[in-house]
C-alpha cells in the first residue's frame, strides 16, 4: 500500500477526494491535513509518499507548505490541487518539483488516471536509470488543454520545460492515432536521432499529441515516418505548422489536428503535413457539424470510444478553424454538444451525467471527452450485463433515501422490471433479500447518529423506523447490544 496525504482546508473536499480514492481500487491508504502547517507537522512525524496539496489555504499556503515538505521529505510526490484558469501558479509550483495537477472538482476517471500515474512515478523512483522515461515527459490533461487553448502563460510553460531540461523554443507538433504510448516510447528509444531529442507528449485513448523541440525538425520527422513505415502500423499522423516561439504552440497543435483529420480521411495509413494552404475543408456549415454529431452519437451507442472521441475532436477543430476562440465559438460548441448529450441520455437508460454548461471551448472539450468515455462505458456495461447499472442506481437510491418508506413495487417501477422478477434479481445482485439489505443500511446509519449523540427515539425516526421499540429490538438482534448502551460507549 502507498501512503497519501490529502491537504485541504475544506472538509467536504477532503472527504470527497478520499472517497474517490477508496472507490478507485488502487493501493492507497489516506490521511488528511486541514492546512499546510498541519501537513508539514504530519510529514515530520510519518512517512508520506504522496501529497495532494491545495494551493489556497489559511495558516500556511500550499506553495509555502511544498517548500517545507520538499526539505523534510525530498522523495515525496507533490500534486497540487487547483481550479480552472489557475495555471500561472505553475511558475512557482514547478520549481518546487510538483509532479502533477488535479483540478477541482474532479471525477472518478480523473482520480483513477492520476493514481495510475502516481504508481508509475513511485515505481520509477526505484529505477533511476531509465533514461528514456526521463527523456519523454508526459503532460497532464489540464496542463495540455490549457496549452492547446492558449490559456497557459509562456512563463509557466517555460518553467515546466526547463525542469525537463528543454531550453529550445523551436519545434513542431505531431498528432497521431493508432499508436499507443508504449509504442511511442519504444520507437523513440530505438532511433539514435529521435532518442536525443527533447519532447513532451499528451496521451489519450484516441490520439497522442507530441511536441518536438529541435532545430532539426525535418530530419526528425523523416526518421519518425520511416520508423512507422518499418513497423507497418496503420497510423494516421498530422504534422502541424512549425513554431519558433512558445506563443505559437497553440496554433501548431491546432494545425496538426487538422492535418491528422485529413490523414484519416484517406482511409489508409497516411502522413499529412499542414502547410499554409488548406489541408481540409472545414468551412462552417450546419451540415458539416450536424453530420459529424450524428456519427459521434452512433459511435457512442455502439460503445466505440476512440471513434466517438475523434468525431468530437473534428467538431472542435471545425469550430476553431471557422471562429477561432471566443464567444461565438464557445456558443456553437455548447449548442452542438448539448443536443448530442441530450440524445445520448435519452438513449441510454439510467445514464446520469451533468448537462454541459456555457463555458469556454477548453472546458467544453474536457466535459465532452469525459461524457463520451462515461457513455461508452455504460453501453459496454449494458452489453455485458443488462441490469448491473440499474441495480447500481437502486443501491445509490437506497443509501440516499433510506429514511423514507420504500418498497419493492416502488423500486421495480423505477427500473421498469416486474416486481416478482425484481425481487429475485435483487437477491442475486446484493446476496440478501431487499428488506434485509435496507434494514442493514438503516442500522449502519443509526450507529453513526448514535455515536454523534442523537437520542434513540430520534435516531429511529431519522433512519426510517416508525416504531422505536421495533428499532431497538432489530438493533440488538444485529449488534448484540441495545442502542442505548451503544450510544453510551458500549461495544458490540
Amino acid at each position: 500500500m502507498y501512503s497519501l496525504l490529502i491537504v485541504d482546508d475544506e472538509q467536504m473536499e477532503r472527504k470527497g477526494l478520499e472517497l474517490l480514492i477508496q472507490r478507485s481500487g488502487r493501493p492507497f491508504t489516506c490521511s488528511q491535513a486541514v492546512n499546510g502547517q498541519d501537513a508539514v507537522d504530519k510529514i515530520a512525524k510519518m512517512k508520506v509518499q504522496v501529497v495532494l496539496l491545495d494551493i489556497q489555504m489559511p495558516v500556511l499556503s500550499g506553495i509555502d507548505a511544498a517548500k517545507k515538505i520538499r526539505e523534510l521529505s525530498p522523495d515525496t510526490l507533490i500534486i497540487f490541487l487547483t481550479a480552472w484558469g489557475s495555471f500561472d501558479f505553475a511558475t512557482k509550483a514547478l520549481r518546487l518539483g510538483a509532479k502533477d495537477y488535479l483540478v477541482k472538482p474532479t471525477t472518478q476517471e480523473t482520480i483513477n488516471t492520476l493514481l495510475d500515474n502516481v504508481i508509475r512515478m513511485l515505481n520509477e523512483q526505484k529505477k533511476p536509470n531509465e533514461e528514456l522515461k526521463n527523456m519523454l515527459s508526459s503532460f497532464t490533461r489540464e496542463f495540455f488543454t490549457s496549452l492547446k487553448y492558449g490559456t497557459l502563460s509562456d512563463e509557466a510553460l517555460r518553467n515546466y520545460l526547463e525542469l525537463q531540461g528543454i531550453t529550445r523554443e523551436k519545434g513542431n507538433t505531431i498528432i497521431i492515432s493508432k499508436v499507443n504510448e508504449h509504442q511511442l516510447i519504444k520507437f523513440f528509444g530505438e532511433d539514435p536521432l529521435l532518442s536525443s531529442l527533447s519532447l513532451c507528449y499528451y496521451p489519450s485513448s484516441d490520439r497522442i499529441s507530441l511536441l518536438l523541440f529541435t532545430d532539426r525538425i525535418e530530419e526528425a520527422l523523416s526518421h519518425f515516418k520511416k520508423i512507422l513505415e518499418k513497423h507497418r502500423i496503420g497510423y494516421y499522423c498530422g504534422v502541424g505548422r512549425p513554431f519558433t516561439q512558445l506563443s505559437e504552440i497553440p496554433q501548431s497543435i491546432h494545425s496538426a489536428s487538422l492535418a491528422r483529420l485529413k490523414a484519416e480521411s484517406q482511409k489508409s495509413p497516411c502522413w499529412i503535413c499542414h502547410c499554409d494552404g488548406d489541408v481540409f475543408d472545414t468551412r462552417m456549415t450546419k451540415q458539416n457539424i450536424v453530420s459529424r454529431t450524428a456519427e459521434m452519437q452512433e459511435f457512442v451507442l455502439q460503445g466505440m470510444t476512440e471513434n466517438a472521441r475523434q468525431k468530437a475532436h473534428e467538431i472542435l477543430d471545425i469550430i476553431h478553424d471557422g471562429y477561432g476562440f471566443g464567444k461565438i465559438a464557445d456558443q456553437l460548441a455548447y449548442e452542438s454538444f448539448f443536443v448530442f448529450t441530450y440524445n445520448i441520455k435519452a438513449a441510454i437508460p439510467y445514464f446520469l451525467h451533468a448537462d454541459p454548461e456555457k463555458e469556454s471551448m477548453m472546458e467544453m472539450e474536457v466535459y465532452i471527452m469525459d461524457f463520451i468515455d462515461d457513455a461508452c462505458r455504460a453501453v459496454m456495461q449494458d452489453n455485458k450485463d443488462k441490469y448491473e447499472r440499474s441495480f447500481a442506481m437502486i443501491d445509490r437510491y437506497l443509501h440516499l433515501h433510506y429514511a423514507q418508506q420504500i418498497n419493492i413495487n416502488l423500486l421495480a417501477d423505477m427500473v421498469k422490471i416486474n416486481p416478482s422478477y425484481f425481487s429475485k434479481l435483487f437477491k442475486e445482485y446484493f446476496t440478501v433479500p431487499f428488506v434485509e439489505y435496507l434494514t442493514n443500511i438503516r442500522l449502519e446509519k443509526a450507529k453513526t447518529l448514535l455515536l454523534g449523540g442523537e437520542a434513540v427515539t430520534k435516531t429511529a425516526e431519522l433512519t426510517g423506523f416508525s416504531d422505536h421499540n421495533y428499532f431497538s429490538r432489530v438493533f440488538r438482534q444485529k449488534y448484540n447490544i441495545s442502542p442505548k448502551k451503544f450510544k453510551s460507549g458500549g461495544t458490540q
